[in-house]
């Protein structure tokens, strides 16, 4: 007997959208309640291809042997190369799950259902049954199409979207073993211009500059002195001695520059007594270059005078008179650190990977710290621990330091805390992300398939507000991620332009379980470099249980990390 059915559209949030078509028996006096249909596409840009997931309930069983036949418009587009592998049919009691699978292969057999596809713009495909098993009554039916299937074997082949935007009816049919029709109904979907996506791909604002060292003035005698200063992107870093040079005419580029944050050079200073100006522009990855100067600019002293001669002391014989002592020597150089953590949490500064000074911030989350230092060149860390024992990733930075200085760095925004509820989903799970940041300012957490590296364009990013006791979180929708290994990050946005680091980087498995890349681990200060920074950060944590700082996930922070980290040694 024929059903027939009628259907609803509900358009989705941004990356995809579902159709809610309700199938009613052919005899209106039946006792069977309405049946849900519904299929979520993974986008719904036209002309690309995407996932698919269709579910609906049985109003009546499908024997053994029997068929689901599925039909779309004429306007999408199946691939020749689409089969058994790229589909997963599963079942279940429950909408929500959880599902059972069942075995695909190219033919039905006895324990097999089959999937047989016809291309081209005038596509179907139907999934037979086995001959052993059919699928109950009000059980929910799930068919992933695309890079969603995982069971048996990962999809690789999607359906392409129509060309031109408009809402499309995919035909779902059913039929028993004898090819007789027991029931029908569609859904729809709507396939719309692009909406509310993400991508960290286009950059459109030059770096920004902070951070110039040396400032004031420093003791007279000094020939070379490191300049240097800091950019809150990936950038090339150039200057000049007069100001108003555009960037593409400077001569001068930074000995150590390029895809880092933090830029030195050494400098002539050959004449005492003297100011120094240099003008520094930098261009990002996308070749946005800054259209004004950051001024680098500090004061070599004049020389010391020479000792007063002493009075008196004409003939020969006795000692002669006392004259005035010698000026004291310069002071040892001092170190100002401050900026920005959680709420009545607890700042640490290391200084070559130990720890050298710590202090709590206020409850704006603000910190300060002053210490006289000793003269040389020192990385300097600053990491926090919120109220609930979870530390932050450290805030790192070489430093020259010269007697009679002061060296300052300001502005810090030390990167949220983060944590994860779970490591490993099913696809479409929610994942709970929180942790602790700067109060009251907007926070992203970015997500990217391990296998794209740091750099790649993110597959999301979701955007919360920090509470004013620096407490937030964010419900990941993992419904458009296929199979494998993501990276988690989060960071404090304040603007466009002034962003914290990233938080310590966690791994989430979407059906597997996480495989860490142990060379995207060992660059534990998350700068795209493995070097002395994050050796330092090791040793501080060493013979720890740091998460962060364990790269091979042991439990213990040991040689064998070390061993890992000296193998990926970039320098």
């Amino acid at each position: 007997m024929r059903r027939r059915s009628t259907w609803a559209l509900v358009v989705g949030t941004a990356g995809f959208v579902m159709s809610v078509p309700f199938l009613f028996p052919g005899n209106s006096n039946a006792a069977l309640p309405p049946t849900l249909v519904s299929d979520t596409i993974s986008t719904s840009r036209p002309s690309v291809g995407a996932n698919h997931t269709f579910l609906f309930k049985l109003a009546y069983a499908i024997p053994v042997s029997g068929k689901i036949v599925v039909t779309p418009e004429g306007s999408f587009i199946v691939s020749s190369t689409l089969n058994y592998q790229s589909f997963d049919l599963q079942t279940s009691g429950s909408s929500t799950g959880p599902f059972s699978h069942r075995t695909l292969a190219a033919l039905p057999g006895a324990t097999d259902d089959g999937v047989s596809v016809i291309s081209g713009a005038s596509s179907s495909f139907t999934l037979t049954l086995n001959s052993s098993a059919g699928i109950a009554v009000n059980q929910f039916v799930r068919i992933l199409v695309g890079v969603n299937a995982s069971s048996g074997a990962q999809g690789t082949v999607q359906i392409e979207n129509p060309s031109s935007t408009g809402a499309y009816r995919i035909r779902i049919k059913m039929y028993d073993a004898g090819s007789s029709l027991i029931s029908e109904g569609a859904a729809m979907v709507a396939i719309v211009a692009p909406v509310s996506v993400y991508g960290d791909t286009f950059d459109f604002d030059p770096p920004v500059f902070s951070n110039a060292l040396p400032t004031g003035t420093i003791p007279a005698g000094i020939r070379n002195v490191e300049i240097s200063l800091n950019t809150n992107e990936l950038a090339t870093c150039r200057y000049a001695t007069s100001s108003g040079v555009a960037y593409g005419e400077m001569g001068n580029t930074f000995s150590n520059t390029g895809s880092i944050t933090f830029h030195s050079n050494v400098v002539s200073t050959p004449t005492d007594n003297t100011a120094y100006n240099f003008y520094v522009r930098c261009a990002d990855s996308y070749g946005n270059a800054n259209a004004s100067d950051f001024l680098v600019n500090f004061t070599v002293a004049a020389p010391l005078p020479a000792p007063a001669p002493s009075a008196g002391g004409g003939g020969g014989g006795g000692g002669g008179g006392g004259g005035e002592p010698f000026p004291a020597g310069p002071s040892s150089p001092r170190l100002t650190v401050s900026g920005t953590a959680y709420p009545y949490s607890a700042v640490t500064l290391l200084k070559d990977g130990v720890a050298y000074e710590a202090v709590s911030t206020d409850g704006s989350g603000q910190f300060l710290i002053v210490k006289t230092v000793p003269q040389g060149v020192a990385t300097f860390g600053v990491f926090a621990k919120d109220n609930k024992e979870r530390t932050s990733s450290i805030f790192a930075n070489t430093l020259t330091l010269i007697s009679g200085t002061n060296a300052v760095i300001s502005g810090i925004l030390v990167p949220p805390t983060v944590v994860m509820e779970k490591i490993k989903v099913d696809a479409g799970e929610p994942v709970l992300v929180s942790g602790a940041g700067v109060p009251s300012t907007a926070v992203e957490v970015v997500v990217t398939l391990q296998t794209s590296g740091l750099r790649e364009e993110a597959l999301t990013v979701s955007t919360t507000t920090e509470s004013a006791a620096g407490e937030w979180k964010v419900l990941l929708d993992t419904s458009l991620f296929a199979r494998g290994t993501y990276i988690v990050r989060a960071r404090s946005v304040v603007s466009a332009s002034n962003k914290s680091n990233f938080s310590k980087t966690l791994y989430l498995g979407i059906g597997v379980s996480p495989a860490a890349d142990l060379g995207s681990r060992a660059d534990l200060n998350n700068d795209a470099k493995t070097n002395l920074i994050d050796f330092s950060v090791l040793l501080f944590n060493w013979g720890a249980a740091d998460p962060a700082s364990d790269i091979n996930s042991d439990g213990i922070v040991n040689l064998v990390d070390l061993s890992i980290l000296l193998f990926h040694w970039t320098g």
